[in-house]
């Protein structure tokens, strides 16, 4: 079967060709590291030098809405930075928090997030370099809507069986896993797993149902059409085991994708309730989070939520963590090198075929912090000044705006619907990607199981498309 390659709209100008971080960003950190109050450890002593790095990191951002209204902050470059801010330093934007870091730790905290988002924004200014024919041609993608929804279909089938095979096809332990806490189900594994961890691949299939939903409901120009309807049910159902494995990144990935699918496609006709929509969908976005991280713990058979403090959301506390691993390095311990780096490459690399494959990074924080039975995300900033100090803090920022500036083609050049499915999961992919190097790496998975199914289902496009 072929489908037909539509020809791209021509680019659209950049709204900043060079992003206003490269001179904000420096001075908040500045501001922000030197206004620390002489107690740091109080609760709420370090709520405005947070507030003051914020304005710094999301000046970009707000100087482009200015010039381009809204829809520019669907600018991936921009959902990147967010996504640095919450999964950085959240946490002390509330005025509840209380660090027992050292104020001098605080203090070079503070700096190494300012250097990844400087060294981001310069990334961001430069001219990028132009798609590649095969993801070109894969952005053109003009699929019928029995094709999309046979992709969809497939991708849940897929998707599913991982639960369903863990399950012994039994319904009965399938509900009852759902009901259960994160680590009690069939479907739970430990860390390295035996062989059938390698089925749990396949579960990256179901993480294009949702994205896909949207994208037919849109050739459709309805939500009431049977196959979209049936689109939502698949959704429903996959979600459903995101939500229960208590996966906050994931959940977040998922609603923002989707949401980003039907906002990019639309974006010449949107308007001011269209993005009221989005701002009440980000708020219930952060209050089911909340309630994922009451639940997983205790599973949702005894789930009992007395309410929800807005003005206290659970955040996990990566400033700490990244505070903790420049205390500890090169102090206490050495810089990995290339160490981390080949550990994320060769993450995709099952371990059945390889069983002597990397078990970590060659620094356990958690383990050096004598913590048992968890892990710490010190985020990609972390990762990065593990490998290589403050150099790598740098070249760390540097390649995320130049992946970011990449990838903000796929909007510039209107695409069209699957255009649209597929720059907004590479748009969720870099911004959960600030957590860790390897969540970049494990986020585009789905990507590239849609790229399979496209060669399954579609093959290669006909050679006049490729001209």
């Amino acid at each position: 079967m072929r489908e037909t390659v539509e020809a791209p709209a021509p680019a659209a100008a950049g709204i900043s060709q060079v992003h206003v971080g490269v001179v904000a960003i420096p001075i908040a950190t500045i501001l922000a590291s030197n206004l620390l109050p002489a107690r740091t450890s109080v609760e709420g002593a370090l709520f405005w030098p947070a507030w003051i790095m914020t304005a710094g990191m999301l000046s970009g951002a707000v100087v482009d809405m200015f010039h381009g209204g809204i829809r520019t902050l669907l600018r991936v470059q921009h959902i990147v930075m967010f996504g640095l801010v919450m999964i950085g330093y959240a946490e002390l934007l509330q005025t509840s928090y209380s660090s027992p870091l050292e104020p001098d730790i605080i203090r070079q905290t503070f700096i190494a997030i300012g250097l990844f988002g400087t060294a981001l924004s310069i990334g961001c200014s430069l001219s990028p370099p132009n798609l590649p024919r095969t993801l070109d041609n894969f952005a053109r993608r003009n699929y019928s809507r029995e094709t999309v929804f046979r992709i969809l279909l497939a991708c849940w089938i897929i998707g599913m069986f991982y639960y369903v095979y863990r399950s012994d096809f039994s319904l009965t332990r399938i509900v009852t896993g759902l009901l259960a806490e994160r680590f009690g189900t069939p479907w739970t594994r430990g860390q390295l797993g035996d062989w059938t961890a390698f089925l749990d691949f396949l579960s990256n299939f179901g993480f294009i149902v949702p994205p896909f939903t949207v994208a037919l409901a849109l050739l459709f120009k309805s939500w009431w059409r049977p196959p979209v309807i049936a689109g939502i049910i698949c959704s429903t159902v996959y979600f459903a085991f995101i939500l229960q494995a208590g996966g906050r990144r994931q959940v977040v990935a998922i609603i923002g994708a989707s949401a980003m699918t039907w906002f990019c496609a639309r974006i010449k006709s949107l308007r001011v309730k269209h993005y009221a929509a989005g701002a009440l969908l980000i708020l219930c976005t952060a209050v089911l989070i909340e309630l994922v991280l009451a639940g997983r713990s205790i599973g949702f058979a005894q789930y009992e939520y007395k309410g929800t403090n807005l003005g206290e959301i659970h955040i996990d506390n990566n400033f700490q963590a990244l505070g903790e691993t420049l205390k500890a390095i090169p102090a206490n311990h050495d810089f990995v090198g290339f160490g981390h780096v080949w550990y994320v490459l060769v993450r995709p690399i099952p371990r059945v075929f390889w069983p002597e494959k990397p078990v970590n990074s060659g620094f356990d924080l958690a383990a050096y912090l004598g913590y048992r039975d968890v892990s710490l995300s010190m985020t990609a900033v972390g990762e990065a000044y593990m490998s290589f100090g403050w150099l790598g803090i740098a070249v760390g920022g540097f390649a995320f705006g130049v992946l970011a500036r990449f990838w903000v083609q796929l909007i510039d050049r209107g695409y069209g619907v699957m255009g649209s499915v597929l720059y907004s999961l590479g748009a969720m992919t870099l911004m959960i990607g600030t957590r860790s190097f390897l969540e970049l790496v494990v986020m585009a998975y789905p990507i590239v199981c849609w790229y399979f199914l496209d060669r399954v289902f579609v093959g290669w496009p006909p050679s006049a498309g490729l001209q």
